[in-house]
């Protein structure tokens, strides 16, 4: 890994479980796991920006990624060149429910306190 290069983590909960994991197993669809995951590979490539619509802020340092199915991964990113994937919810309307949204808020806050975490493979 060269120093221009971003790395990709999950937050992991104090259970040692990863949301966004949890969210991409839960996808019925192998196409739309398979675009998540192309979604946060081009994420990492392009050192964290992305240009909307693939990309969009929700609020001051939370984005979100954005397929066409309505899936959301929830991410911010850190100054030590890394991207913390958060959450991930699939929207059935244009607004973040305000209880995801909570629960994101909370992940957000949680590992900045502890900062606990797990390789992205």
């Amino acid at each position: 890994m060269t120093a221009e290069e971003y790395r990709v983590v999950y937050y992991l909960k104090s259970n040692n479980r990863a949301p966004v994991e949890e969210y991409l197993k839960g996808l019925k669809n192998k196409r739309d796991v398979a675009k998540m995951v192309a979604l946060v590979d081009k994420l990492r490539e392009e050192k964290g920006v992305l240009p909307f619509p693939h990309a969009k802020n929700v609020e001051k340092k939370i984005w979100e990624l954005r397929a066409t199915f309505g899936g959301r991964v929830f991410y911010f990113i850190t100054l030590g060149k890394k991207i913390v994937l958060l959450d991930g919810i699939t929207k059935k309307s244009d607004r973040i429910p305000q209880k995801d949204l909570d629960r994101i808020r909370e992940h957000y806050r949680d590992y900045i306190q502890y900062q606990r975490e797990k390789s992205y493979d």
